[in-house]
Order: structure tokens, then C-alpha cells, then sequence
């Protein structure tokens, strides 16, 4: 799935998580040499911190399962 700044996307994280970020940044090559993004988690996402320390993410398109919040499970 493709994604663009702005975008909120359900995504399931290597350890099968469940998350829910802002796209910040979207690539061609994230990481070895496959499409993804960066973001930052939302208060949705079960793995988000209030203090903001871990929030910044990345993943590859496959992992997505939703785009746009009104979409993510």
C-alpha cells in the first residue's frame, strides 16, 4: 500500500503488534532496497508513550493494513 505524509496507517509491527502511526516520511527504499515509511505513533497505538521518547517508527509497506484513520481496525 501507498502511502503519503499525513496518512494514519494500522500496521503490524515485526513482533505482530498492532500500530498506529503518522506518516511523516514515505520512500522507495525504507530499508533494503523494499518501499515504506516513517511515522509516529498516535494515541491509538497500544505501544505509544506520553512522553513521546519511543514514538518514532518505520515499516515496510507490507505491513500495512489500514490507511486513514477512519479505516484502521
Amino acid at each position: 500500500m501507498k502511502t503519503k505524509p499525513g496518512d494514519v496507517v494500522a500496521y503490524l509491527a515485526f513482533g505482530g503488534q498492532r500500530r498506529i502511526a503518522k506518516v511523516t516520511g514515505s520512500f522507495e527504499d525504507v530499508k533494503n532496497g523494499r518501499p515504506g515509511f516513517d511515522g509516529e505513533l498516535t494515541p491509538e497505538s497500544p505501544d505509544y508513550e506520553p512522553s513521546g521518547q519511543w514514538n518514532s517508527v518505520w515499516g515496510y509497506d507490507s505491513q500495512i493494513i489500514a490507511i486513514n484513520k477512519e479505516a484502521c481496525p
